[in-house]
């Protein structure tokens, strides 16, 4: 006897539903610390509420967990080996597996970044009766953006998530969807701006075989949401003046402004306010701040 929860396949019926919710979550975004899974699944409760239950799920072996760096330390959950069995439902089977080294290695920051802008779409969708739920960003989308690839490459851009969001208003549907692009300061903006023209070279793109090209995956081109962390909030302010200067100056970029549709936001305005708040600042109209429908307050 089994119970099935939307993204987790089969688990035992030892599990709660709220559970195994929980080790579905883990499994599809890798890593994520107590406080991001007790806004996920406990929202409104304390963090003891999503605390007893991952403990009980590290105790059957369903989760593992490491502590998170400095000044946090708060434990960061991800699947075990033994967890394999959800893919045995209607999970997507994900050729990633996260071990206790990689759970502590250098992407670990990055991960819980990503996701953290995922938790802030989930927290504000709820507040606003919008519809993004733990199952509406992927991690490392990959494209291609041109037929001579390197050799032994299959893609050209590795999206860090795609995020589909619902927005219901007044009584209407639309569905929205962002390209991620989370940066934590670790390289240079000439680098990241190389960055942003990928994915000027990705609309463009005109494969030999139609299957390879956006419009085979997408309704319309996700627009790139570029989310700075990593830094205290005035540096990350500062490198957004300089980023939204440099969009507008590059060639390829200024010409790709409009399909692109680039909006600049810091991650903890984003934590604070969420994204349906004028957190945004787009390079053509840098001194007018949008919410996540490029709308302003």
């Amino acid at each position: 006897m089994t119970t099935t929860s939307p993204a987790s396949g089969l688990l035992p019926t030892s599990l709660s539903t709220n559970q195994a919710d929980m080790v579905a979550s883990c499994y599809q975004h890798r890593l994520l610390s107590t406080t991001q899974l007790a806004a996920l699944h406990t929202p409104g409760s304390h963090v003891r509420c999503a605390q007893r239950p991952l403990v009980g799920l590290e105790q059957l072996g369903w989760l593992g967990r490491v502590r998170g760096r400095p000044p946090g330390r708060q434990s960061l959950w991800f699947v075990t080996a033994a967890a394999a069995a959800i893919e045995g439902g209607d999970a997507t089977v994900r050729p990633y597996r996260m071990t206790p080294l990689q759970a502590t290695g250098t992407l670990q920051s990055h991960t819980l970044d990503v996701n953290e802008v995922g938790v802030s779409f989930v927290t504000a969708a709820r507040r606003h009766g919008h519809d993004f739920t733990p199952r509406d960003w992927h991690h490392e989308i990959a494209h291609r953006t041109t037929d001579r690839a390197g050799a032994g490459r299959r893609s050209n851009l590795v999206v860090d998530a795609l995020l589909t969001c619902t927005i219901w208003e007044e009584g209407q549907e639309a569905v929205v969807q962002r390209f991620l692009e989370l940066d934590r300061a670790t390289e240079n903006v000439a680098t990241l701006i190389s960055k942003l023209r990928a994915y000027a070279a990705l609309h463009a793109y005109e494969p030999k075989d139609p299957s390879h090209r956006w419009k085979a995956r997408y309704l319309s081109f996700p627009k790139v949401l570029l989310v700075l962390a990593g830094r205290p909030e005035p540096d990350l302010d500062r490198r957004r003046v300089t980023l939204l200067r440099l969009c507008r100056v590059d060639n390829v970029l200024a010409r790709a402004a409009e399909p692109l549709g680039i909006t600049i936001a810091t991650l903890p305005a984003l934590q604070r306010h969420g994204p349906f708040a004028p957190v945004f600042l787009r390079p053509g109209d840098p001194d007018t701040p949008v919410d996540i429908l490029g709308r302003p307050a």
